[in-house]
């Protein structure tokens, strides 16, 4: 069993709350010149270090993964993490625009 690191944990929380800030954050894309935009372009500016944080962690939590289990399962949980996942969503989005 592996141990827990609280400050990546910390980390994501964050970085998932910056993500959620970024996707509804859409007024700062079209430039007006207002207070609102300017307002928009802080938060832009604030919460823009989530996405190389998400992927500083993965690396991270994925160094000497050899130490827990052998690349062949590694590559399976992989596969099972990130494309099942992705292929399902993607038929789910798929039939829901094409209806």
């Amino acid at each position: 069993m592996h141990q827990r690191i609280l400050s990546f944990d910390l980390l994501n929380i964050l970085a998932c709350f910056s993500v959620i800030c970024l996707h509804h954050n859409g007024l700062v894309h079209v430039y007006d010149g207002s207070n609102a935009w300017f307002g928009a372009l802080v938060v832009e500016v604030m919460f823009y270090f989530a996405v190389p944080v998400f992927f500083m962690l993965s690396g991270a939590t994925l160094m000497r993964y050899s130490d827990r289990y052998d690349t062949k399962t590694f590559f399976r949980k992989r596969f099972q993490r990130t494309l099942v996942p992705w292929l399902v969503w993607s038929g789910i989005c798929g039939g829901v625009l094409r209806s």
